[in-house]
C-alpha cells in the first residue's frame, strides 16, 4: 500500500512538473513573439516617420522634378547620377516621348549635357512621365515651370506655378493615420516675384494638403542661375541662395543640393565657389530678381550709350574698350535687344508689387529701353532702304538668327520676333536662318544670302561670325547691305569686301585722324 501511495506522489509531481515546463516555454514563446510584434511594429513605424533629413543623407528619397526643360532637365540628370530615383514630369507628351526614347529636346550647345542625359539614364534611376502621381511616392518636389509676365501691365502671370502647386497638393494630402505623415519638401526654383512663397505657394500646399511648414511639410525656393551654353557648369559650380522658413528646412536643403553642388572654397571668384547661401524665402526672391533687373540696366546703358555715339559719328565698341579700363567701368555689349526666358520679365517681378510707388523707376526705364533694341534695327533697315533708294516692300532680307542667345536654340522673347513683326507690318520679303533651330536650319547660311539684297544679323551664333566677308558678298544681290546686331563684323573688312555695312553702335563712325 506505501508503494502504490509512493508511486502515485511521484507520477503526479512529475505530471506537475512536465506542466510547468510546457507553461514555461509557452510563455518563452508568448514573450518572444511579443517581441517580434513589437520590433516589427516599431520598424514599421520607423519606416514610415524617417526623416526627410535620413532620406537625403541615404539617397533613399525620391525626387520629382516638375518641368523638363533648360532648368529641369539637367537638374534630373544630376540628381539621378548623384544616385536620387529621379522622375521628370512635364505636359508636353512629345517632349517626354522624346526623352523616353533617349532623345534629348534641348539643341543647343551644351557642352556634356547629352553625355550626362546617357549617363543617368544608364542608372536606370532617371525616368519620365506626364503623370502628376508620382508627386504621392515622392520626398521631394522640385519646381521648373516657367513664370512669365502678361503683355500689358507685366504682372506676374502663374498659370504653370499655379497648375504644378495644385496637382502636388492634391497628391501629396497629410495621411489621415496615428502613424506621422511623412515628411516632403517643395521647392521652388523657378523665377518668382517677391512674396510669392509667403502669399501664394506655402499657403495653397497648407490649405489642401492638411501639412503644416516646419512639421511634415518645407516649402523652399532656390532659384537657378542658368544661361543656356552653360547649363551644367552654372548648376555645379555657381554659388546659390536658398530661400527657407525654418534652420531645419535649410539644412535638408543644403544636404539635398550638395550632391550636385560642389564647393570650392579657394576659387578665387566667389560667383564659382559653389557656396549654398542661406535667406529667407522673400530674400531669395528679391535676390534673384534683382540680379537680372542689375543686368538689364547695364545692357539699357549700354544700348543707349551705343545710340548716343551712332548719332555723334563715334565708334561705341571703342568707346566702350577706353571707358572698361578706368576700374569698375565695366559696359556691357550692345546689342540688337534682351530676350530669353529671365531677363525680359524679371524686372518686372521685382516691380510687382511695388511699381506704383516708384514713378521714376530706372529698372521699369531699362526695360522698355532694351525692348527698343529690335526697333532700332528695324529703323537701320528703313534708312539703308531709302540711301539705296528701294521700298521696304521689294527689298528682300534675310534675318540670320531666330533664337536669343548665341548657340542655343532657345528662342523665348526673342528680340528677333518682335523683328519679325515689324517685317511683316511693312510688307518686307524676307527668309529665315538659324543653325539651331530644326525647322530653319536645314539650309544653310549661305544659301539664305544667296537672295538677299540686304542681310540682318540678330544673334552671334559662332557659324555666322566664321563667314567670311568676300564670300557673303559674293552670294548676296546689290546693294548688299549688312546690319550687324551684334558686332560680329568688322566695318573695316565688310566695307573692303563691297558690303554696306550698318552696325549697333557703328553706324556711320569717324575714322580717327592719328
Amino acid at each position: 500500500m506505501h508503494d502504490k501511495l509512493y508511486a502515485f506522489n511521484l507520477f503526479t509531481k512529475i505530471v506537475i512538473c512536465i506542466f510547468e515546463w510546457i507553461k514555461v516555454i509557452l510563455n518563452l514563446k508568448l514573450i518572444k513573439l511579443t517581441k517580434m510584434k513589437k520590433n516589427n511594429s516599431q520598424a514599421k513605424t520607423s519606416k514610415q516617420t524617417e526623416s526627410l533629413l535620413a532620406k537625403v543623407h541615404s539617397k533613399k528619397a525620391k525626387v520629382a522634378i516638375v518641368g523638363v526643360g533648360y532648368v529641369g532637365l539637367p537638374v534630373a540628370a544630376m540628381l539621378a547620377q548623384a544616385g536620387f530615383a529621379a522622375t521628370g514630369v512635364d505636359v508636353n507628351v512629345d517632349r517626354i516621348d522624346k526623352l523616353k526614347r533617349g532623345g534629348n529636346p534641348i539643341e543647343g550647345n551644351e557642352p556634356g549635357l547629352n553625355e550626362l542625359l546617357a549617363q543617368a539614364c544608364r542608372t536606370g534611376r532617371l525616368q519620365f512621365t506626364t503623370s502628376s502621381e508620382v508627386y504621392r511616392s515622392s520626398d521631394i518636389i522640385l519646381i521648373a515651370v516657367e513664370t512669365p509676365v502678361e503683355d500689358g501691365d507685366h504682372k506676374p502671370k502663374y498659370k504653370a506655378l499655379r497648375s504644378a502647386v495644385e496637382a502636388i497638393a492634391k497628391q501629396v494630402k497629410s495621411e489621415k493615420s496615428k502613424v506621422k505623415s511623412k515628411e516632403v519638401m517643395v521647392i521652388v526654383e523657378s523665377t518668382i516675384a517677391p512674396g510669392t512663397i509667403n502669399n501664394i505657394v506655402r499657403p495653397t500646399l497648407e490649405k489642401i494638403t492638411g501639412r503644416k511648414e516646419g512639421k511634415d511639410l518645407f516649402v523652399i525656393n532656390c532659384p537657378e542661375r542658368l544661361m543656356p551654353g552653360f547649363l551644367i557648369k552654372k548648376i555645379r559650380h555657381h554659388s546659390r541662395v536658398v530661400g527657407a522658413a525654418s534652420k531645419k528646412a535649410a539644412k535638408i536643403a543644403n544636404e539635398f543640393y550638395r550632391n550636385i553642388i560642389a564647393y570650392q572654397p579657394k576659387h578665387p571668384d566667389f560667383q564659382w565657389r559653389g557656396e549654398i547661401d542661406v535667406a529667407t524665402n522673400l530674400e531669395a526672391e528679391i535676390v534673384k530678381t534683382a540680379e537680372n533687373a542689375h543686368r538689364d540696366v547695364q545692357i539699357a546703358f549700354a544700348n543707349e550709350l551705343a545710340w548716343i555715339c551712332e548719332e555723334y559719328g563715334a565708334d561705341f565698341w571703342r568707346v566702350r574698350h577706353l571707358v572698361r579700363k578706368s576700374p569698375e567701368r565695366n559696359i556691357h555689349e550692345a546689342g540688337a535687344g534682351v530676350g530669353g526666358h529671365c531677363i525680359p520679365k524679371d524686372s518686372w517681378l521685382l516691380l510687382a508689387s511695388v511699381l506704383k510707388h516708384h514713378k521714376h523707376s530706372v529698372i521699369a526705364h531699362a526695360r522698355h529701353l532694351n525692348d527698343e533694341g529690335p526697333h532700332h534695327i528695324y529703323e537701320f533697315l528703313k534708312q539703308a532702304a531709302h540711301e539705296n533708294k528701294l521700298s521696304m516692300k521689294k527689298i528682300r532680307v534675310a534675318v540670320m538668327g531666330v533664337t536669343y542667345n548665341a548657340d542655343s536654340d532657345d528662342t523665348r522673347n526673342a528680340p528677333t520676333d518682335v523683328l519679325i513683326k515689324l517685317l511683316k507690318k511693312a510688307g518686307v520679303h524676307y527668309h529665315l536662318h538659324d543653325p539651331y533651330v530644326s525647322h530653319l536650319k536645314k539650309m544653310k547660311a549661305e544659301s539664305i544670302l544667296k537672295s538677299a539684297q540686304a542681310a540682318i544679323f540678330m544673334v552671334a551664333h559662332s557659324k555666322y561670325r566664321g563667314l567670311q566677308p568676300k564670300k557673303i558678298a559674293k552670294q548676296m544681290k546689290a546693294p548688299k547691305i549688312i546690319i550687324d546686331g551684334r558686332n560680329i563684323f568688322s566695318r573695316e573688312k565688310m566695307e573692303s569686301a563691297g558690303l554696306k555695312y550698318w552696325g549697333v553702335g557703328n553706324k556711320k563712325c569717324l575714322s580717327p585722324n592719328i
